[in-house]
């Protein structure tokens, strides 16, 4: 569906079954964009579209979440198939990673929560640099085993668009 471009989600809110019998009748493009079916226990007015609406922060959460598990985990997967002979498509530690983002090889930026509150930089300035050299920004908190080996092991470190020198 062109017309709804970088549409995410739909919640679709009702009472009863109505919400259900409205999902059997959508189109299988947008049908599959439902993210929640919410019940409803007033009508579809204003009164149901704020009811539905305040839905949108865990939607948004949960699909925040599962960005940033899949950013971590191509950052691991990378990581793994580094090897002494192999041009490495990621870096990592502060001064690397900064440095590989002013060069504008970094496609994604990963950066620890623990790091961003200990850190020598801020959410703040590493968003600016990431956006400065259109890198995007994951802030990683450790809720996955995955996003744990991250925040310990490396704390900041980013995926490449093209390999660089490791010794920055």
């Amino acid at each position: 569906h062109k017309l709804l471009g970088d549409l995410r989600g739909l919640i679709v809110g009702g009472r009863a079954d109505m919400k259900r019998k409205l999902l059997s009748e959508l189109p299988l493009s947008l049908r599959g964009r439902v993210v929640r079916l919410v019940d409803l226990a007033c009508g579809a007015g204003p009164e149901g579209l704020h009811a539905a609406a305040a839905h949108h922060t865990e939607v948004l959460e949960r699909d925040l979440q599962q960005e940033t598990a899949d950013s971590v985990s191509r950052f691991l997967e990378l990581a793994s198939r580094t090897e002494a002979h192999a041009a490495s498509l990621v870096c990592y530690g502060e001064s690397q990673t900064a440095a590989a983002v002013r060069l504008g090889a970094v496609h994604q930026l990963l950066v620890a929560k623990e790091v961003l509150q200990h850190g020598s930089r801020r959410w703040q300035d590493w968003h600016a640099l990431a956006t400065a050299f259109g890198a995007s920004i994951v802030e990683v908190d450790a809720k996955t085993e995955a996003e744990l080996r991250f925040c310990e092991g490396f704390g900041v470190g980013a995926c490449l668009r093209y390999a660089i020198d490791p010794d920055l």
